[in-house]
């Protein structure tokens, strides 16, 4: 998972992440705090017999306040 500032939206980041190919994605979670900012997508497995291919999406997050004062990090290995 890798994220971008978008230009004038300042409480704004551009999410790119990866998702298994039988995965169902519900949305992008922000939790925040004075700090730090951890963001992940919820998404839930198939249950099912899968080929392990990897697909790519992008989604917006908007956050409470700017994230120039704070830090980033996801749950995901690859954070910028």
């Amino acid at each position: 998972m890798q994220f971008d500032l978008i230009a004038g939206k300042p409480d704004e980041l551009l999410l790119e992440y990866g998702y298994g190919a039988c995965d169902s994605v519900h949305g992008a979670r922000a939790y925040e705090t004075d700090h730090l900012v951890v963001v992940d997508m919820d998404e839930e497995g198939s249950g099912e017999t899968c080929p392990a291919i990897l697909k790519t999406a992008t989604t917006t997050v908007t956050l409470t306040r700017a994230l120039a004062t704070a830090s980033c990090s996801t749950l995901a290995p690859g954070c910028q």
